[in-house]
């Protein structure tokens, strides 16, 4: 069984994600075992694993954190199987939904709200599914605590959809502390999954 040991300590967040990311994504880990010594990391690097079907332990002692990352059997069928209505990996079109208000369209501000609430309730239907939600600006609005859509992206989280928020946005809004669903990102990580993704569809 292949282990990966990564030191973390003293690297700004997001790095350690990245690093824990990397490691479980590469063919043949079945744990990793990281250290980091700051909260963010020690909260987004389990949300990120088990948004991949891993398991997460973490333990902490004063200011560090020692995290085991361990496959799991729906780990393995993730990487294996499709989500259910989506195509096979040989066919599957990789669309990204890049949210950046937590309105859909320009005019009556409820109506808005209204629209955004039923667009994130209806992906949970659609064929092909999104792989990857990213939400900046206002639209960190919809993953933290007090949004309407939290069942929704929380399903949605369930099915296999990655859900990123721009950590600078919640920064911005003092929502860091409110993330409810899918897990903080940078721009570097935003900027990736948009250039790989084969569709950017911008509600």
């Amino acid at each position: 069984m292949a282990e990966r040991q990564i030191d973390a300590r003293g690297l700004e967040y997001p790095q350690p994600v990245m690093l824990a990311r990397t490691a479980i994504l590469e063919p043949g880990v079945e744990a990793v075992h990281i250290a980091v010594d700051d909260d963010a990391s020690a909260e987004n690097i389990p949300r990120m694993a088990k948004s991949h079907g891993w398991a997460a332990t973490v333990q902490r002692s004063g200011r560090e954190f020692q995290i085991l990352l361990r496959r799991t059997e729906s780990a393995q069928t993730l990487a294996e199987t499709p989500p259910a209505g989506q195509p096979a990996a040989s066919q599957a079109i990789k669309a990204v939904v890049f949210v950046d208000s937590n309105l859909l369209g320009i005019g009556d501000e409820e109506l808005g709200r209204t629209l955004m609430r039923t667009f994130l309730k209806t992906l949970r239907d659609v064929s092909p599914r999104p792989s990857d939600l990213i939400f900046i600006n206002s639209g960190v609005r919809l993953t933290t605590a007090g949004s309407e859509s939290l069942d929704d992206l929380g399903e949605l989280e369930r099915m296999g959809v990655r859900i990123y928020s721009c950590t600078t946005c919640l920064n911005f809004y003092h929502l860091k502390e409110s993330l409810q669903v899918g897990m903080m990102s940078n721009m570097f990580e935003i900027a990736s999954t948009l250039l790989a993704a084969d569709r950017v569809v911008r509600p």
